[in-house]
C-alpha cells in the first residue's frame, strides 16, 4: 500500500492538476518578439536610428545614379605596392609594420563627389585610402583627406548636411534655406566652406614613368620613417 495515499487531513488526495501550455506559449512569442524588435531596430526599419543604407540612399539623392560606381568619392584610380620601414621606425613604435621589412600595401586615391567623370582640377577634397597587412595578421587601414578638418563633428550632422544639398525637384538645386540652416547649426561647416574658398590647392602630379613613385600632395619630411612603392593597378 502506498505510503502516501493519504493527505495529513486523512483525505484521499485528488488527481494532479494540468498545466496550461498557454504561459509557455506567452514566454517563447515575447522572446520572439523581442529579437525581431531588435533586429528591425538595427535594421532601421523602425525608430530614427541612421543606417549605412539611409545614409547611401542619401548620398545618392545628392546627384544623378552612377549604377556601378561608389556613391562617395565615386572616381578614383586603385594601387597597389608596398610600404617600407626605415632603421629608425621600430624606435617609434613596436607595430609589426614598422619592424618587417616590407609590407604589402593596396590603397586607392581618389576625389571628392559622386561623379565618377569628374574633372580632377575642380575637386577641392583628395583622398587617399590604404590597407596594410603585415605577416602576422595584423591589418590597418587609413583613410586620409586633404582638408585639415572635418565640415562637421558627427555622422549624424553630416546626414543633415547631405540631406540639405539634395536638390529640390522644382528647381533642380538644394534649397538654399536648408543649407544655411546646417550652417548656422554648425560653425565648422562655415570655417570649412572658407577653407574651400581661400586654400591653397594641393599639387596632384603623376607617377614617374621609370620608377613608379607616387609623389605626395604634400612636402616631402627629409627623415621621414617610412616609404611607400606603389604601382596604378
Amino acid at each position: 500500500m502506498s505510503l502516501f495515499r493519504y493527505t495529513r487531513a486523512g483525505q484521499t488526495p485528488g488527481a494532479p492538476r494540468k498545466h496550461s501550455p498557454l504561459l509557455w506559449i506567452a514566454l517563447i512569442a515575447l522572446i520572439l518578439g523581442a529579437v525581431a524588435l531588435a533586429f528591425a531596430w538595427l535594421a532601421g526599419w523602425i525608430g530614427n536610428r541612421l543606417t549605412a543604407q539611409r545614409f547611401t540612399d542619401t548620398i545618392e539623392a545628392t546627384g544623378p545614379a552612377h549604377p556601378g560606381f561608389r556613391r562617395a568619392h565615386s572616381k578614383g584610380i586603385c594601387v597597389s605596392g608596398w610600404f617600407e620601414p626605415s632603421a629608425q621606425a621600430p624606435t617609434l613604435s613596436s607595430a609589426r609594420v614598422f619592424s618587417q621589412r616590407r609590407v604589402p600595401v593596396m590603397g586607392r586615391l581618389s576625389i571628392g563627389g559622386g561623379d565618377p567623370y569628374g574633372a580632377d582640377n575642380t575637386a577641392r577634397v583628395r583622398s587617399l585610402a590604404v590597407q596594410m597587412v603585415s605577416d602576422d595578421g595584423q591589418e590597418w587601414r587609413m583613410a586620409m583627406n586633404s582638408f585639415p578638418f572635418f565640415a562637421v563633428p558627427s555622422a549624424e550632422a553630416f546626414y543633415e548636411q547631405t540631406r540639405a544639398s539634395i536638390p529640390d525637384p522644382a528647381t533642380g538645386k538644394p534649397d538654399p534655406q536648408k543649407m544655411a540652416a546646417v550652417l548656422a547649426k554648425y560653425p565648422s561647416a562655415q570655417a570649412f566652406q572658407q577653407w574651400a574658398k581661400t586654400a591653397p590647392w594641393t599639387s596632384s602630379p603623376s607617377p614617374q614613368p621609370s620608377s613608379g613613385w607616387i609623389a605626395p600632395a604634400w612636402p616631402r619630411v627629409a627623415d621621414s620613417p617610412a616609404r611607400a612603392r606603389l604601382t596604378s593597378t
